[in-house]
């Protein structure tokens, strides 16, 4: 009898990505490098020492969103180190030098996300993306694009020597392409095909949403369907001897051999987002948990004991999703701990076994022939379809499951529910499952609530919930050294006014409406932009930070004289019906600062508003300070001139719009949170507001950090005031923001900051906000900016954050 084959156990871990890893490749030299891309909006390069670790050795940076793929070209004459390139979700494809972290160049021609990247032999490289095309790349040109396909094309490859290119897509069909024609349509799949891996010049594998793979001949022939799966498989590469890998959505890794599965290998993670073959037959799988894990056979190779003890029991703890139960089983039928003295029939063979009223699962492990507990269940195994009258999706039973049609990229995709969920909460958790774009979150929302009546969150237990204690609440004073220089700063700070003693705007400081008690420290201080502080000091931090229960303020003061000077050089610039008499311009700095303010002033300053975006930021400095003046807001907030106010800021809440007057429209927004009639106006329009901060705004011109304390600070208000005036899609779509987008794209610390403190200080609203954020990944994201050289008050905050979640 032969030997079993060798058994492949955990080498090591890279950490260094703050979000999930969504694709592993392997770069040829030097020998065991690994290229990583990932949802943090960088591609990694990762060396191998010695020892068989790794570590970074370089970052790939300057995409806009997050990236999707990275493949490695071997070494050329022109390129004689050889080039990296990444797919990215803007539809733009990087090209890298191995030792240059920002990019060399970029190919553009894609309409949305790249999804896959193949290089062929000969430096042709073929692309796929959601926009349903795949584009052949010559010498940096676009030489063809493949249109065929209904929906994204998820996998792309080139067949060797025969020139045959070979594209994989949601529409369930594989396609075959010599010189830009489509020969062959190969049908089989029976859901989205995900990932292709080439055998020779004759033959490839393909695997998707349909849980098989299946082998496939040049001529369009399927010479063979596997099972092994229970779930998705999002990725295939090839071993040597015939033999290959795949990972998917099951949290596993199934090692292949005679068209078998010979090996199942769980992780701690929710999805395996891809799987590659090293030289030396290692597997590196990466997951949603922002880490790359590295199996090995060769027990030289495999790390210590302790190592591998503890990573068994973090993969004990990890609580399984009832989709791990069978239809109509009752937890009495389950049989107890003795079932697992029985063998088990096959690797990856999986058995619930009850211990009192508590149910666990154990995977059989063929090699060493025992059986390995995997999780636990959560919730009782119900009843069948015909008894309950629910629906079973994958395992699991509910009240509905939904087919929603999704534009881009264009498919139906299943969506249960039930109704005592979240309708929010739902539609979250399929938008980040299924890769889709936050803009369906409300439609989708909306869908639920339509066809179910469901209720939703909040309308049980979350009630009008206050948190804060009052007296140890803090107060915020003005951040130094912000935007007030001549010009343009490193971190992207702008001065709007130029000129030698030129206006100014104020500081990017904000202070709350009573700055009287000020608690020493003061955290929106204190080390605002120091990197020296470390989190190990040996005593315990309190959470002075969040929540939050006063609104800030951007409240420096107007030089009236400098205001007045600009304000006559733009009236003479501008229309002669929006010209206003000088007389009247040099009053006007007087609505922020005169306890009796003239009552014609207001409709002046709403004359300004209206001025042409390269003169109007002037007008929006006033309008930023007058709404602090007692004496000008009682007037402000008029309805006819609150909605106008309202209306001209928010025009300017737009990448589009002069940076100035980005910045100078947020903080006005953030201070009509001044007053109770200002602070309902925002809460009425709040979707339209926060949906304009991450449509219109992100990503944010170059990384302005005016601009981004700015945004912070509005959506911080928010968050204070929901603590005051609790509901349940406010919270929503406050944390999908700042968890998606903020924690994506914020790149200045003191923004940063008044992200995590918001977003601290909407978990304290209810229960439901934390197993929403849970859903958004949030503690992997403030997990990075913690692990990041930062400011102290921020590294304390994100660890609060995550010791919630």
């Amino acid at each position: 009898m032969a030997a079993p084959a060798p058994v492949y156990k955990l080498r090591s871990m890279l950490q260094g990505h703050s979000m999930d890893v969504k694709h592993v490749s392997v770069v040829q030299e030097p020998s065991g490098a690994l290229l990583t891309a990932s949802r943090d909006k960088t591609a990694r390069l990762w060396y191998q020492h010695e020892d068989s670790s790794h570590s970074v050795r370089k970052i790939y940076k300057g995409h806009s969103k997050y990236v999707s793929c990275s493949v490695y070209q071997e070494p050329s004459e022109e390129f004689p180190s050889g080039l990296i390139y990444t797919g990215c979700q803007d539809g733009k494809i990087r090209a890298f030098l191995p030792d240059i972290e920002d990019p060399l160049y970029q190919l553009e021609g894609h309409a949305e996300n790249v999804t896959s990247l193949f290089v062929g032999k000969f430096g042709t490289i073929i692309s796929g993306s959601w926009d349903c095309t795949a584009k052949v790349w010559v010498n940096r040109k676009c030489s063809m694009t493949l249109s065929g396909h209904s929906f994204a094309v998820w996998a792309v490859a080139i067949l060797p020597e025969v020139g045959i290119m070979v594209t994989a897509s949601a529409d369930k069909a594989i396609k075959l392409w010599k010189a830009g024609v489509c020969t062959h349509t190969l049908a089989g799949h029976t859901d989205a095909v995900r990932s292709l891996a080439v055998i020779s010049k004759s033959e490839f594998l393909s695997a998707g949403n349909d849980a098989s793979v299946r082998r496939w001949s040049s001529s369009g022939e399927c010479l063979g369907t596997y099972y092994g799966h229970d779930n998705y498989i999002y990725s295939i590469s090839l071993l040597s001897g015939g033999g290959w890998v795949t990972s998917g959505e099951d949290r596993s890794v199934r090692v292949w051999r005679d068209n078998a599965v010979i090996q199942t290998i769980y992780l701690p993670a929710i999805s395996v987002w891809s799987v590659a073959v090293l030289a030396n037959e290692d597997i590196a799988a990466a997951t949603n948990d922002g880490c790359v894990r590295i199996f090995s056979r060769d027990p030289a190779r495999q790390a210590s004991k302790e190592i591998q003890a503890i990573f068994e029991e973090e993969l004990s703890k990890v609580a399984l999703a009832a989709q791990q139960e069978l239809g109509g089983v009752k937890l009495t039928d389950l049989p107890g701990a003795e079932a697992l003295y029985e063998p088990g029939a096959k690797d990856g063979q999986q058995k619930m076994v009850r211990s009192g009223d508590a149910v666990s699962v154990h995977s059989w492990n063929m090699a060493e022939q025992k059986w390995d507990k995997i999780g636990d269940v959560v919730g009782a195994a119900g009843g069948s379809t015909e008894t309950s009258g629910k629906k079973l999706y994958m395992g699991k039973e509910y009240d509905f499951v939904f087919d929603i049609e999704i534009d881009e990229p264009k498919s139906t995709l299943k969506l249960p529910y039930n109704t005592t969920d979240s309708p929010y909460m739902a539609a979250q958790e399929f938008i980040h499952k299924n890769d889709l774009s936050q803009y369906y979150l409300e439609e989708i929302a909306g869908h639920i609530i339509t066809h179910t009546g469901g209720q939703k969150l909040g309308a049980e237990t979350g009630g009008n919930i206050d948190p804060l204690t009052g007296g140890s609440s803090y107060h915020a004073g003005a951040i130094q050294g912000d935007g007030s220089g001549s010009g343009p700063a490193e971190g992207g700070a702008f001065d709007p006014f130029t000129g030698s003693g030129a206006y100014t705007s104020g500081s990017g400081g904000v202070e709350t409406g009573q700055g009287a008690r000020i608690p020493e420290p003061d955290p929106w201080m204190q080390g605002a932009y120091r990197t020296e502080e470390s989190m190990d000091t040996g005593t315990e931090v309190k959470n002075s930070y969040f929540p939050l229960n006063e609104f800030l303020q951007f409240n420096s003061q107007v030089k009236a004289e400098a205001m007045v000077n600009k304000l006559k050089e733009f009236n003479s610039q501008v229309s002669a019906e929006l010209q206003l008499d000088p007389s009247l311009l040099e009053q006007l700095p007087s609505l922020a600062t005169s306890p009796t303010p003239d009552s014609a002033l207001p409709a002046a300053l709403n004359t300004l508003l209206t001025w042409p975006d390269a003169q109007v930021f002037p007008a929006l400095d006033l309008l930023r300070a007058s709404l602090l003046n007692p004496a000008s807001q009682a007037i402000l907030i008029e309805k006819s001139s609150l909605d106008q106010i309202f209306s001209s800021c928010l025009k300017h809440v737009d990448k589009t719009s002069p940076p100035p007057c980005q910045m100078l429209a947020l903080r006005a927004l953030t201070n009509l949170f001044s007053c109770q009639q200002g602070e309902d106006l925002l809460r009425t329009y709040r979707e339209s507001v926060v949906a304009r901060v991450f449509e219109q705004l992100f990503p944010i011109v170059g990384d302005n950090k005016n601009i981004q304390i700015a945004a912070a600070t509005l959506l911080l208000n928010y968050s204070v005031s929901l603590t005051k005036k609790f509901d349940d899609e406010t919270q929503v779509q406050l944390l999908s923001a700042l968890s998606i987008n903020f924690l994506t794209f914020i790149t200045d610390w003191e923004a940063r900051f008044r992200t995590v403190v918001a977003i601290g200080t909407l978990l304290t609203t209810s229960p439901e906000a934390v197993e929403y954020a849970k859903t958004l990944e949030t503690k992997d994201a403030v997990r990075g900016w913690r692990l990041l050289e930062g400011p102290a008050k921020v590294s304390e905050c994100a660890q609060f954050i995550e010791n919630m979640l």
